[in-house]
Parts: structure tokens; sequence; C-alpha cells
């Protein structure tokens, strides 16, 4: 086959993005961790757009909010993941994709 007629499977840049799928139970924390963070903004007049740290703030809040393997199974939660997991890429990943 000539080149040019060949198809590359190089990968979008994405990593580790493309194969992290998030829990309802995840998901469900980090909206109420956003929403909490996005009504504290707004009170001090913060508008969601010009927060140039918010997703480095919502991820440090998600990270404390999140439970242990052993308090999730206590709350009867699904939390399969470690904070560690759940990276700054990967959370803004996922609220960019909810908010389209």
């Amino acid at each position: 086959m000539p080149k040019s007629s060949q198809k590359t499977n190089k990968s979008s840049g994405k990593g580790k993005t493309d194969s992290f799928v998030w829990s309802d139970d995840e998901v469900e924390l980090l909206l109420k961790v956003t929403h909490e963070y996005k009504v504290s903004q707004a009170r001090e007049n913060i508008d969601w757009d010009t927060c140039q740290t918010k997703y480095s703030d919502i991820s440090e809040l998600l990270h404390e909010q999140y439970p242990s393997s052993e308090d999730a199974e206590k709350i009867g939660k699904d939390y399969p993941h470690n904070k560690e997991d759940i990276t700054k890429v990967v959370l803004t990943t996922k609220l960019k994709a909810i908010r389209q």
C-alpha cells in the first residue's frame, strides 16, 4: 500500500482521560463540589469564566471530600478510584463534557 493511503493509529494526545470512567457517585460528588465552589465564588462576585484557578480549586476540594475505599463501603457508595487517579486534567475534561 502506498504510504499516503495508510491510516495511522496514533492517539489524539488525550491519554488517560479517554479510559477514565466515572461512577455515578463520583459524578454526583464532582457536581456537588463544583456547585458549592460556584456559589462561594458568586458570593465574592467572582465570575466563573474569569476565575483562572477554578479547576485547581475544585480538584483540591474534591480530593478533600473524596472518601477512602473503606469509607465508601461503609456508606454504600461507589468510589472505585483512588483520589490520586482523579487528576486536574481528568476533572477538567469531565466538567467541560458535562457543560457541553
